[in-house]
């Protein structure tokens, strides 16, 4: 009997280490499974990571144009306090959409009044048969606003 009990032995110590070998193999196997979920995770991670800062992005770029106009607008109710217009500032009131006609004098910053009667206009200087704009706020919309 001790013959067949060590050949018995023999045969479960060799399955024993065939199991562990199939253990450790599937472990391995688990922590690469494991790994494999955690990148799929952290590549979820990065895709609405990168969402996020689109999203971010466009709300920053928004926000300058948004303080970009209030820039503006301080300046042009700056001019305002400093001038009589007789217009009464339809040019800010009605947001740009409505200005006196003009156009830059060739290749200067300096703005010819193209309106049907300019001399009518406080802001307007006549030379050489033009009329000139001086409205400071009108030349700040030309310069500024590009309108």
């Amino acid at each position: 009997m001790s013959k067949k009990r060590n050949t018995l032995l023999k045969l479960l110590k060799f399955e024993k280490k065939a199991l562990e070998k199939r253990i450790e193999k599937l472990l391995k196997e688990k922590e690469e499974v494991v790994q494999k979920i955690g990148e799929i995770k952290m590549e979820g991670m990065i895709v609405d990571l990168k969402q996020e800062n689109e999203e971010l992005e466009e709300r920053i770029v928004k926000l300058e144009r948004e303080r970009v106009d209030v820039v503006r607008d301080m300046k042009v109710v700056g001019f305002m306090g400093e001038l009589k217009c007789p217009k009464d500032f339809q040019c800010y009131k009605r947001k740009y959409e409505e200005l006196c006609k003009t156009e830059y004098f060739g290749e200067t910053k300096v703005l010819v009044c193209l309106e049907e009667e300019p001399q009518s206009c406080t802001f307007s200087l006549s030379y050489k048969n033009k009329y000139y704009c001086q409205c400071p706020l009108r030349n700040y919309i030309a310069e500024e606003i590009g309108k």
